[in-house]
């Protein structure tokens, strides 16, 4: 009985097309991220900041919180987002600010999109240690283009570019992100906790997170406390 020997060539060019199936990021997974960014407009010129974040995600119990940090021209940044959907709530907690409104819909998966295009396959290390990632390159609503690597195993992300262009001012923004300590599990699920004791009952359920007034009095509070803009996940 004869058997069949594959070049090494075309053994690792069948590997590379197999790695590129759209994937979904684990159930649950805990990372830290370093991001830093830039924008340029004719009217506002150049600005930059640097930022941290900790994001915490549990499909399993439709729960994710997030804390980020950022330094921008030397001002420091705090604020803390839980998104609780069997509780159907979003609590917001900035500086010594903190609210919660109403959370609708369900919650979303992170996946590569279906219509991601496959730009290749890396490898970041050495020989046996090395790590084998995959690019993708899609597009998402308000001219938004992405550029995002994940692992060949478990579809962990390893690095994201955003880059946006916003028509009505000609201004251009550019976001870099890349994680570290990224595991398939929530380190500490006391990170879904909320506030204790609870934000003030004026804000609780008053207006839903998508009013008008409740977006004006938040952008409000973010320019009195220098609070940047949520994470666009």
């Amino acid at each position: 009985m004869k058997h069949l020997t594959l070049p090494v060539h075309v053994l690792t060019l069948f590997a590379v097309c197999l790695g590129q199936q759209h994937c979904c990021y684990p159930d649950q997974y805990d990372l830290q991220e370093t991001e830093t960014g830039w924008s340029y407009g004719p009217v506002g010129g150049t600005s930059s900041y640097q930022g941290s974040r900790h994001v915490a995600y549990d499909f399993i119990k439709k729960k994710l919180a997030i804390e980020e940090r950022t330094d921008s021209g030397g001002v420091r940044q705090y604020y803390k987002q839980i998104y609780d959907y069997p509780e159907g709530a979003h609590y917001l907690i900035m500086g010594t600010d903190c609210f919660k409104t109403k959370l609708t819909g369900e919650m979303k998966q992170h996946c590569i999109p279906g219509q991601a295009s496959h730009l290749g396959s890396y490898v970041y290390g050495i020989g046996d240690s090395g790590l084998l990632v995959d690019s993708f390159l899609f597009h998402v609503k308000g001219n938004v283009t992405t550029h995002r690597e994940v692992t060949r195993v478990g579809c962990l992300p390893v690095r994201e570019l955003h880059t946006h262009l916003e028509p009505t001012d000609k201004t251009i923004s550019v976001q870099a992100m890349t994680y570290v300590n990224v595991t398939s599990k929530v380190r500490d699920p006391s990170v879904f906790t909320p506030p204790v004791p609870p934000c003030p009952p004026r804000h609780e359920f008053t207006q839903n997170a998508q009013d008008l007034a409740l977006l004006q009095w938040i952008e409000k509070k973010k320019r009195e406390q220098r609070i940047s803009d949520p994470p666009q996940l």
